[in-house]
């Protein structure tokens, strides 16, 4: 405990000199001591003890730094916490476990106290030194490391504690306070910073899955929102799909379909368009069968320049359709949208089945249906009406055969199977 004790005041003196000499310092004195105090902790089990009060302490050396106010200081201090913070996110869990474990440990401590600071409510706000910048544009930073350390900030500051407001709160603050020309400008700048460094789709993810994790701020997953559309126009129209998508799933009326809602998108700038569809390109072999189907049939108003993109989607999603001996028609045989497939064909044949067994005629619909979209009719409605046995549809089924009206290969299969 002695030891590191005597380790940990050392630190603190060359914290202080490194701020006045970075150049020629912290790397030799600095950072060595760190690794050292590190290394230390996790080897020796006689100071588990001490553990927490070494991170605290580590912690607090590095807040002193980032919250200096001294102008003289400032671009010092953000070059040394810049350069430390660089080793500590360069270190994956490829390196030893002695130092990537505490090391982990200490970054977290350190962003976690930042955003804290960053949060909290005070009549002069204090502003950080630009260490987050330097550490962004860093060069000697992995940039894949780079990438899970912004997402770590990310986490940390949607799900930050402070100042914690209720749903009901977020709805009615929501267009006062928590937008981006109401909200703090050092807060909304380093939100930018760190959203910046990360694609559009990984930012989306990622909220995502903080808020079916059901831990967040509202206050603050509204900022981020706020600011990520407001930064970028790629990522705006990417959410404004998954958004408008969940929404109709629902199935109500105020919401509308989702085909209505997709065919009727005005997505501009043109860049904007071809993110939008270069993405749904990306997502194509994850895709439910219906979206596929819906974004072949109802694209939305094409910017000029922007054909090539639509049709490159098309033909994917297309294929993909074929591969999964699936139709492109969306809709059922009366041309109706539902929300799932198999809803609308129960429908369509339950429908027709009454009418004919109530007049012992064949609907109108169904006989065009076997002509004009004889794709549809032969491997969505036939393969739904003979899927299984069903009294109330023998008499029907018969009497479309008998017309010709069923292939006479899948009529005999129908027959082996049931009878």
């Amino acid at each position: 405990m002695v030891q590191i004790t005597g380790e940990a005041s050392s630190l603190r003196v060359v914290m202080a000199v490194a701020v006045s000499r970075p150049s020629t310092i912290y790397y030799t004195y600095l950072l060595e001591p760190i690794k050292h105090l590190v290394y230390l902790w996790s080897e020796d089990e006689s100071l588990c003890i001490s553990k927490t009060n070494l991170i605290a302490g580590l912690s607090d050396q590095f807040e002193k730094q980032i919250w200096c106010q001294d102008e003289t200081l400032r671009q010092n201090c953000a070059e040394t916490v810049a350069g430390l913070l660089a080793t500590l996110v360069n270190l994956g869990p490829h390196t030893s476990r002695h130092v990537y474990g505490p090391a982990q440990q200490l970054l977290e401590t350190v962003v976690e106290k930042f955003v804290d600071r960053l949060f909290e409510d005070s009549s002069v706000p204090e502003i950080p030194v630009p260490f987050l910048s330097k550490l962004l544009g860093s060069s000697v930073c992995v940039q894949s490391r780079l990438q899970v350390f912004c997402v770590s900030v990310l986490r940390t500051f949607v799900q930050s504690v402070r100042k914690g407001v209720t749903v009901e709160e977020a709805i009615r603050d929501q267009s006062e306070l928590y937008t981006t020309s109401k909200s703090s400008p050092v807060t909304t700048e380093i939100i930018s910073k760190v959203l910046s460094k990360l694609p559009a789709e990984d930012v989306i993810n990622e909220l995502s899955k903080i808020v079916l994790e059901e831990q967040f701020n509202w206050r603050w997953l509204l900022t981020t929102v706020s600011v990520f559309v407001s930064s970028s126009t790629q990522g705006a129209e990417t959410l404004k799909v998954l958004c408008a998508r969940q929404c109709c799933t629902e199935n109500m009326q105020v919401f509308g379909s989702y085909a209505t809602w997709f065919g009727g998108l005005q997505v501009r700038p043109a860049s904007a368009f071809k993110f939008l569809f270069s993405f749904l390109s990306e997502m194509v072999p994850f895709e439910p069968v219906l979206c596929l189907k819906i974004h072949v049939n109802k694209v939305p108003s094409v910017p000029a320049n922007c054909h090539s993109v639509v049709a490159d989607y098309t033909n994917l999603a297309k294929t993909r359709l074929a591969d999964l001996k699936q139709t492109t028609d969306y809709v059922g045989l009366f041309g109706e949208y539902t929300t799932t497939e198999q809803e609308g064909r129960e429908a369509d044949v339950a429908k027709v089945v009454a009418y004919f067994n109530q007049t012992r005629e064949i609907m109108k619909i169904v006989l065009e249906a076997s002509v004009f979209r004889k794709q549809f009719y032969e491997k969505v409605f036939l393969a739904e009406l003979l899927k299984d046995y069903n009294l109330r549809h023998v008499e029907f089924i018969k009497k479309l055969y008998s017309i010709g009206k069923i292939p006479h290969a899948l009529y005999n299969r129908w027959r082996q199977q049931w009878f």
